[in-house]
């Protein structure tokens, strides 16, 4: 937090010029779990037989990692790491964030699944709609493992290859005060082939107390042929954050979903799709805080002269459909100039 006082030359105001009597910061409560310390108290528990690279914690790395399966045919297997009861310290929304990376063998055949009890409960899985940030395959798993039919982690994360984490999070839901939440992460692989290892690794994880921050999506209607025959078109939604446009990990839908932070309201995004042969696009869009109030504009006549007051930004266009672009050096009131033939002005924001 910086408070910037900002002076330009040659006057100033009264003095003092700026008094901060007291600052107030309220922070979600929440349970913060870094593996990089000790096992946080996490305990394992297994098939019978357990699974060829079950979870395990390495003091060394700081991380829980489930080496997984392997290519030999046995199992399916299971490996079921459980964390302590957390008690929830007010009646309110919990949101799960964890950092991790894996590597499930493909084709919706391994997966890696989160689950919660409460108060002792059985474990129920995290419903797939309950994520806001890198969630769960599209599709269900299939094989012979304990995850058959269910949503899961699946494939290699983004940047696994290279090392790289992600931080996945997920509304568990509203509880009361004094409530008791164990998180389980459930690594499932069925038989006869396996992912890359290790399966699936853990650094930390965060329990916030408190309302989570609300999603914006952005949406998108396409529609391909080819020679009268459908195509399924290809997505991928990019952002600008001043250095050039750069692709968003796992953002492949017509649809993007972003939970806001500061820096995405300065950023923009964009949405290209391609079929074969073929790229489109979107227009550029940025994110908004609040309402935005219309723009207006009036025309007036006095004479020969023709006065247009408006707020925003003031575009002119030969035909009433465009293509319309800003009106150079233009501000309110401007005056049309008389050299000027017939026109259409709107104004934007």
């Amino acid at each position: 937090m910086q408070f910037a006082g900002i002076w330009d030359d040659c006057a100033s105001g009264l003095h003092p010029s700026w008094v901060i009597d007291s600052m107030k910061l309220d922070l979600l409560p929440m349970i913060i779990q870094d593996f990089s310390k000790n096992d946080g108290g996490f305990t394992v528990v297994n098939t019978d037989p357990a699974p060829p690279g079950p979870w395990l914690y390495s003091a060394a790395n700081g991380q829980w990692a489930a080496e997984g399966s392997v290519d030999e045919c046995g199992g399916p297997y299971n490996s079921q790491l459980n964390s302590p009861a957390y008690v929830a310290p007010q009646t309110d929304e919990v949101t799960l964030s964890f950092v991790h990376r894996y590597s499930f063998e493909g084709d919706l055949w391994d997966g890696g699944q989160v689950r919660i009890s409460v108060n002792g409960g059985a474990f129920t899985a995290v419903p797939a709609e309950n994520f806001t940030a890198n969630g769960y395959a599209p599709g269900v798993i299939q094989g012979s493992g304990i995850l058959n039919g269910q949503r899961a982690f699946n494939g290699d994360s983004p940047g696994y290859a290279a090392g790289s984490f992600i931080t996945s999070s997920a509304v568990l839901g509203t509880f009361n005060q004094g409530d008791t939440i164990v998180v389980q992460f459930l690594g499932g692989w069925d038989d006869c082939a396996t992912g890359s290892h290790p399966s699936w690794v853990i650094k930390s994880l965060q329990l916030a107390f408190g309302k989570a921050a609300q999603a914006s999506t952005f949406d998108a209607e396409v529609s391909a042929t080819r020679q009268g025959q459908a195509v399924t078109p290809v997505y991928q939604w990019q952002r600008n954050d001043g250095a050039g446009w750069v692709d968003i990990p796992g953002a492949n839908g017509p649809a993007y979903r972003i939970f806001p932070v500061a820096a995405d309201f300065n950023a923009q995004f964009r949405l290209v799709v391609s079929a074969p042969a073929k790229s489109l696009t979107s227009n550029v869009v940025r994110l908004i805080t609040g309402a935005v109030e219309a723009p207006e504009i009036a025309i007036t006549r006095s004479a020969a002269q023709v006065t247009i007051t408006y707020t925003g930004t003031l575009q002119s266009a030969a035909t009433v459909n465009g293509p319309y672009q800003d009106v150079a050096g233009a501000q309110s009131p401007y005056v049309v100039p008389a050299s000027a033939g017939a026109a259409f002005y709107r104004s934007v924001k």
